[in-house]
């Protein structure tokens, strides 16, 4: 399931739980990474389903094994339901109850926010040939620099690359660093992303498909003084 995987993030940022609120208009999530580095904010529109109903809110447990869970579903119609405390994932001749967080033990985080100075997007092709480059060294810093009318992604180490993009909003107000989180937070992410940055300062980061949106905020990797 797409929708979890992308809030679940990865590697150093794996959210372990999460509470899905079920609204007439569809799920809503806000989670917070165990490092508290990246807060993200999820939507999934109730027109995913063949059919939906609000019910309870729902607490998931354990996330990166929940996200293994479903895939012994993919490419198949499930039916979500409650019983008592148990999620049940149920298709034809086969299903799985899966335990679940009581609502009270979770704690809504605070939706952060930011004033922007510039806006950018970057394609999925542009964005992981920006993050295959600065995985080749060991822990390398992704620096984000604007210009006028572009925006140059490049990474420290021993390989240091360099990827300039076209990006019409921006008039060269920024300079901003970030470690793995940046690269953690985004690897699941499938389509376009819509960048607002401002120097030392977390960006936030949107990514809207048809019927689902996105939006992360990513700790920079600030020079203590």
């Amino acid at each position: 399931m797409d929708f979890l995987n992308k809030i679940k993030m990865s590697s150093t940022q794996v959210v372990d739980e999460c509470l899905l609120k079920f609204k007439d208009d569809g799920i809503y999530v806000s989670a917070v990474s165990p490092s508290k580095q990246v807060y993200v904010n999820a939507y999934l529109n109730k027109k995913a389903f063949l059919e939906y109903e609000e019910i309870q809110n729902v607490g998931l447990p354990n996330l990166l094994q929940l996200v293994n869970v479903f895939k012994r579903f993919k490419g198949k119609d499930v039916e979500l339901s409650i019983d008592k405390n148990k999620l049940v994932v149920d298709t034809k001749g086969k299903n799985v109850k899966i335990e679940l967080i009581a609502e009270q033990f979770f704690e809504e985080p605070k939706t952060p926010s930011f004033e922007y100075e510039e806006f950018f997007t970057l394609t999925q092709s542009e964005l992981k040939g920006v993050f295959d480059d600065a995985k080749v060294n060991t822990d390398a810093e992704i620096k984000i620099n604007t210009g006028e009318q572009k925006v140059k992604l490049s990474n420290t180490g021993k390989y240091q690359f360099s990827n300039s993009f076209d990006a019409p909003k921006c008039s060269g107000k920024v300079s901003v660093k970030f470690g793995r989180p940046l690269i953690d937070t985004l690897d699941n992410t499938t389509n376009d992303l819509d960048f607002s940055v401002k120097s030392d300062y977390p960006a936030r980061v949107i990514e809207e498909t048809e019927d689902s949106r996105f939006i992360y905020y990513i700790a920079p990797r600030v020079e203590s003084k």
